[in-house]
C-alpha cells in the first residue's frame, strides 16, 4: 500500500468479504502508522490487531532462498540449465547476505551471482543495498555503456507506470547521445536502437525490471519501489520531478 501515490485513499478497498474469503495487505514499516490510520478510517478498526511484523530473515532462511533462486530453471542455447557456484563465489555471496538479511538484497546478489562463469574469482561484495545496486550497474554499464543504461532506467523513472517495449526502443532510438555511444565503429542503414541491443540489455537487468499488465497493455518498470528510488538517487541524484 505504500507504493500508493500521494495521500493514501483506501476507498476502493471492499470493506466486507464473502464468506471464507481474505485479504492480504502489505505496507512498509516506515509507513505502516499512516496506512493504518487511513483504513481505520474507513471502519476497519480491527485490522491493527491483525498486523503481523515480517522480520529480518534468519540465516537459513537466507540460504534456503539463494538456493531457490538459484535452482531456478533458466534458459540457455544448451537448454533450461541450473546455476552452480564455486566454493569461493558461495562464500562471498553468503557473507554478504548475512550483513544485510533482506529479501530484496537476497534478490540483488543472486541477480549478481547467476552471471559467474566457474572461472569468475569473485571480489568482495558490498554490504548494504544501496551499494549492492550501484555494483551491479556498475557491471552492466560496463557490458552495454553507461549511456545506454543510464538513460533507460532514466526514462522508466520518468514514466508514472512503466513503458511498452516498443515505446522505450522507440524513444532510446531518438537519443542521439545513446546511439552515439552504440554506433561508434560503424553506422547502420536506419539509425535507430537495434532490438537485439535492448533484448541483451534486458537480459542483464534481469530482476531489477518486471513487465506488469496495465489497461490491457504489458508496461516494463522496476520490479520494486525501492530499487525505483535508488535508480533516481544514483541517476537524478533524489527523486525525480
Amino acid at each position: 500500500l505504500d507504493q500508493l501515490q500521494g495521500n493514501p485513499n483506501f476507498e476502493w478497498l471492499p470493506v466486507l468479504l464473502p464468506p471464507n474469503s481474505w485479504m492480504v495487505l502489505s505496507v512498509a514499516s516506515d509507513h505502516n502508522d499512516t496506512c493504518l490510520a487511513s483504513l481505520a478510517h474507513m471502519g476497519l478498526t480491527s485490522i491493527s490487531s491483525r498486523v503481523i511484523e515480517v522480520p529480518e530473515l534468519t540465516k537459513q532462511e537466507q540460504k534456503e532462498m539463494l538456493d531457490g533462486l538459484l535452482l531456478q530453471k533458466e534458459w540457455s542455447p544448451e537448454g533450461q540449465v541450473n546455476r552452480r557456484l564455486t566454493r569461493q563465489q558461495r562464500q562471498v555471496i553468503d557473507d554478504a547476505i548475512t550483513a544485510s538479511p533482506s529479501p530484496l538484497f537476497v534478490n540483488l546478489a543472486y541477480e549478481h551471482a547467476r552471471t559467474l562463469a566457474s572461472w569468475d574469482e569473485l571480489p568482495q561484495l558490498p554490504k548494504s543495498l544501496g551499494e549492492m545496486l550501484d555494483f551491479r550497474l556498475n557491471v552492466i554499464e560496463a557490458a552495454h555503456g553507461k549511456v545506454f543504461v543510464s538513460h533507460t532506467l532514466r526514462y522508466l523513472c520518468a514514466s508514472e507506470f512503466g513503458l511498452t517495449i516498443a515505446e522505450l526502443e522507440d524513444i532510446l532510438s531518438l537519443d542521439d547521445e545513446v546511439l552515439d555511444e552504440l554506433y561508434q565503429v560503424w553506422q547502420p542503414f536506419c539509425r535507430r536502437l537495434s532490438p537485439m541491443l535492448f533484448a541483451r540489455l534486458r537480459r542483464d537487468l534481469g530482476g531489477l525490471l518486471s513487465e506488469f499488465v496495465i489497461q490491457s497493455r504489458s508496461l516494463l518498470s522496476f520490479s520494486h519501489s525501492t530499487i525505483r528510488s535508488l535508480v533516481e538517487v544514483r541517476y537524478f541524484g533524489g527523486k525525480y520531478t
